[in-house]
């Protein structure tokens, strides 16, 4: 039977490549677990889009598609895509093939989160709304805690930070951000959670910094379609990796044939 070793995949200064070197190479520098969940991915995803009769894709659309990848490429002049096509190593069927897969994979992402649109924002709205913060990131604990008591006495956030411009001691950095709640440090969102408006909250430890924070304004989460693009994305990963958690993947076992050519395997270090 043969083995990886004995087909060859790439040629590289006139010397051939063998499937089993490519392998090598990839488990070598920790690349071949990525590479088989890559290829697992692809495999779910590709079965799925066979199995579906409601994922077609007419011949208009396809057509659209091509245009619009070539204006967005600026791939207008046959001769430049027809070159195009030659460094990707494409004909212009796969090309159509690949568009076509494209389209089916967004049809069915389109499927998945229709389905499951509204439930998953009501799941999802408490960490996308957003939180409008004034902070202080300090470098000294004694001044994180004098700084508190001057904003208590009546010291805007804008007067610090006149007070300590940014030079090359850093002690004192004054932001205003716009940030959603997800993106926000796990010890920092549970004090802001029982947090009200205009409240200090701090000075909390962030490494070997210390933060006060004051939040100006809360912006709840709106389904527009930014926020419904980000879920639609979340939807699919989340029903890919259902999938694949169901999947019962062995390593094949390739026995030598002794009577093929092998080419020379990656040498061991």
């Amino acid at each position: 039977m043969t083995n990886f070793d004995t087909i060859c995949f790439l040629t590289v200064d006139s010397q051939p490549m063998s499937l089993g070197q490519v392998f090598g190479y990839l488990q070598l520098f920790g690349r071949l677990q990525p590479f088989v969940q890559e290829c697992l991915r692809y495999r779910v995803i590709y079965q799925e889009i066979q199995a579906r009769e409601d994922l077609r894709v007419i011949a208009s659309d396809l057509a659209q598609a091509v245009i619009d990848f070539r204006l967005r490429s600026g791939l207008i002049d046959p001769e430049s895509f027809g070159q195009w096509l030659k460094i990707q190593g494409i004909d212009y069927q796969t090309f159509e093939n690949q568009l076509t897969i494209s389209l089916k994979l967004e049809n069915l992402k389109d499927q998945l989160f229709e389905s499951e649109k509204q439930a998953y924002f009501n799941e999802r709205q408490k960490d996308l709304e957003q939180s409008d913060l004034y902070y202080l990131v300090i470098k000294e604990e004694r001044l994180a805690y004098e700084l508190k008591e001057q904003i208590k006495a009546g010291k805007t956030f804008e007067q610090i930070a006149r007070e300590y411009p940014l030079n090359s001691e850093q002690k004192v950095l004054v932001k205003r951000d716009v940030l959603p709640r997800e993106k926000i440090r796990q010890e920092i969102k549970t004090a802001l959670d029982t947090a009200t408006l205009k409240e200090l909250v701090g000075p909390i430890a962030m490494g070997k910094r210390w933060c006060i924070f004051q939040i100006e304004q809360i912006l709840p989460a709106v389904l527009d379609d930014e926020i419904a693009q980000k879920l639609r994305e979340e939807l699919f990963e989340r029903w890919l990796q259902i999938r694949l958690q169901q999947l019962n993947v062995e390593p094949a076992e390739i026995p030598k044939d002794d009577k093929d050519e092998v080419l020379e395997p990656v040498s061991s270090i």
